[in-house]
């Protein structure tokens, strides 16, 4: 009597797809991981120094990321929380960012200025890196009251209208002043609170 044959079975689709999953999963873990670091080592720590460096800037929270954390031409610089911290304060450590990015040779094609992750205003990079080169050399008011031509909304619409087109009457610098500063105000305003 021949011996029984024991039938064997091909193994299941099922077991291949868990295996390639197991192998997978960690890889894409490996990724994930990589890109959080690098928006951490890149944008978050110099924010986080920057935080340090000016005791006048205690209690504010800044989160920085590339938009999507891979989009590395559009950065995402979000206020988290802002304690007593005054609009003086919230465009200092905006300015000392962009000196901070731009010493360390870090260029970018927009600045999105984020309140708690959601978007609200934008800035060309061009513009931040101006912020970043003159920050230190200027008048710190002259840079304020550049912002609020240089604003713009998420869709590129323009927020203020540029007052600098060329008003000759006189006063016209006080009356420039005044409109700049008042932009100034409600910009900060809204971002902080709105």
């Amino acid at each position: 009597m021949p011996a029984p044959q024991i039938k064997t079975f091909p193994e299941s689709k099922l077991k291949k797809t868990l295996i390639h999953i197991l192998w997978i999963l960690p890889l894409l873990g490996l990724i994930a991981g990589s890109i959080y670091f690098y928006n951490y080592f890149t944008l978050q720590i110099p924010a986080n120094n920057v935080l340090t460096m000016d005791g006048r800037n205690t209690g504010m929270v800044i989160s920085v990321r590339y938009e999507n954390m891979i989009n590395f031409n559009v950065v995402n610089f979000s206020l988290e929380n802002i304690k007593d911290n005054s609009h003086e304060d919230i465009i200092r450590a905006l300015f000392q960012y962009a000196w901070v990015m731009k010493t360390n040779g870090h260029e970018f094609d927009r600045v999105n200025l984020n309140r708690q992750g959601m978007e609200k205003f934008m800035l060309e990079g061009s513009y931040f890196s101006e912020l970043g080169e003159k920050y230190n050399k200027e008048d710190p008011m002259l840079l304020v009251f550049s912002v609020p031509a240089n604003l713009y909304y998420p869709d590129g619409q323009r927020v203020y209208p540029d007052y600098t087109g060329g008003e000759t009457e006189t006063g016209s610098d006080l009356i420039l002043a005044t409109r700049q500063l008042k932009d100034v105000n409600e910009f900060m305003k809204r971002w902080m609170y709105e």
